[in-house]
């Protein structure tokens, strides 16, 4: 096994690196870890969403909710302003409108 003040010798550091270098790196060996739990907490967070939307329409409140979610972003449920990709999505952790309206429907069926 190699000595690891070798390893940080062929970076040009002669003595034990410093805690800044070595926090640099150890993020840098974390960071698909970081990534990963981004996804995760966006996932987490649009099911909380969806299930907040559910919560009101079994409170008897979806068409409201339909009506202000419209105002809000000046479309109607038939409307689409875009259609987002299922995996583009999880970069985002509120649903778009499109969604939500879809879900309301569903439940509202």
């Amino acid at each position: 096994m190699v000595d690891p003040l070798i390893r940080y010798a062929y970076f040009g550091f002669a003595d034990a690196p410093s805690i800044v270098v070595r926090y640099a790196i150890a993020y840098e060996l974390l960071r698909p870890v970081y990534e990963l739990r981004g996804v995760l907490e966006n996932v987490y967070k649009r099911n909380r969403v969806f299930k907040a939307d559910v919560f009101v329409t079994d409170l008897g409140y979806g068409a409201p909710l339909s009506k202000a979610l419209a105002k809000s972003t000046g479309q109607t449920s038939e409307e689409s302003s875009y259609v987002l990709d299922p995996l583009y999505s999880l970069c985002y952790c509120d649903p778009s409108v499109e969604e939500r309206f879809k879900a309301l429907q569903k439940k509202s069926k």
